[in-house]
């Protein structure tokens, strides 16, 4: 890589780190706000096997269940769950990630293949990776349909 390459990967590197800080002050805002609000009688969520469903279902299936954590847990369990999903704390959820953590919202059987496509169908800047933007879009773009 030569020193423009390098320059323009410190650059993104750089916005990134601003990003993850912007997003950080963001969070706790929303927790000091979430922890003055009232608890509610949290409804388990039935299990799923994606096991023997294709890409396309097991992509619909997976967005309508986060659809319907976000709706019942609220925003800041959004950003949480995003928070767990990312094990690595890159900011970045891939495949391995986001396979384990569909346990937590009891979906069982994700392949890599169906993990893959769901990351392909929110991943707008095509970097094989979901950022917090790009999970939060695709939650609100489901809640749009």
């Amino acid at each position: 890589m030569g020193y423009v390459g390098y320059r323009a990967k410190k650059k993104l590197n750089e916005i990134d780190q601003r990003e993850r800080s912007r997003l950080i002050s963001l969070e706790q805002e929303e927790l000091e706000i979430g922890q003055k609000r009232e608890g509610q009688e949290k409804v388990p969520y039935k299990v799923i096997n994606l096991k023997s469903m294709d890409d396309e279902m097991a992509v619909s299936t997976v967005w309508e269940r986060l659809r319907e954590v976000a709706a019942q847990e609220g925003r800041l369990y959004t950003i949480k769950l995003f928070k767990q999903m990312d094990e690595d704390s890159s900011g970045f959820i891939d495949a391995k990630e986001l396979r384990q953590a569909l346990k937590v919202v009891n979906l069982r059987g994700c392949s890599f293949s169906h993990a893959k496509a769901v990351i392909k169908s929110a991943d707008q800047n095509l970097d094989g990776l979901l950022n917090y933007q790009e999970f939060a879009y695709a939650l609100k773009d489901e809640e749009k349909k």
